[in-house]
């Protein structure tokens, strides 16, 4: 879902090969100017995506602009329901994203049965997905190894519904 916002948040979404290569960094702190320093890296990365022959470029995406974005440019632009999401890098390409997430929404969205694990779960809390990601040729990929909400851990598909309900319409 953040990566969605990141990307919406910018006017699009990459189409064809995209020949930017990201590589996220870690940082310290942030502010209003690092969150407009990874818009502008944003709208190159789609910029380059369009061109078919840009060749391959560097463009670093330090956690502290991706932080800063988050609070300060895509925060209006976030769906309802999805609020307080930020980005931590880590060591070996690991990243963990979380944001507070309104799960009472997607559960009642549709009949649940006693399996469903989105069926027992209500109310504003902390998901937080933790993975590794992997870039190179144009692509980027994030590998989920643990999701929890509320500190409890859950199937990684109560993720995949999360960011369902939060991507099946433009808006």
């Amino acid at each position: 879902v953040v990566v969605w916002a990141l990307m919406s948040s910018v006017g699009g979404v990459l189409t064809g090969s995209v020949h930017a290569f990201a590589q996220l960094e870690t940082v310290e702190s942030f502010d209003e100017e690092a969150g407009a320093r990874l818009e502008h890296k944003l709208y190159e990365i789609v910029r380059q995506a369009r061109v078919t022959d840009a060749g391959v470029s560097l463009i670093r995406l330090p956690e502290i602009e991706i932080n800063a974005f988050l609070t300060h440019q895509a925060v209006a632009r976030l769906p309802i329901g999805i609020t307080s999401p930020s980005v931590e890098i880590g060591a070996s390409d690991h990243v963990s994203v979380r944001a507070i997430v309104d799960l009472s929404a997607i559960r009642d969205q549709r009949e649940r049965t006693w399996l469903d694990p989105l069926r027992y779960l209500g109310g504003q809390l902390l998901a937080v997905a933790s993975g590794r990601v992997r870039a190179g040729n144009g692509e980027a990929l994030l590998e989920i190894r643990s999701v929890t909400v509320g500190g409890i851990p859950v199937p990684t598909t109560v993720l995949q519904e999360v960011v369902s309900f939060y991507t099946r319409t433009k808006e």
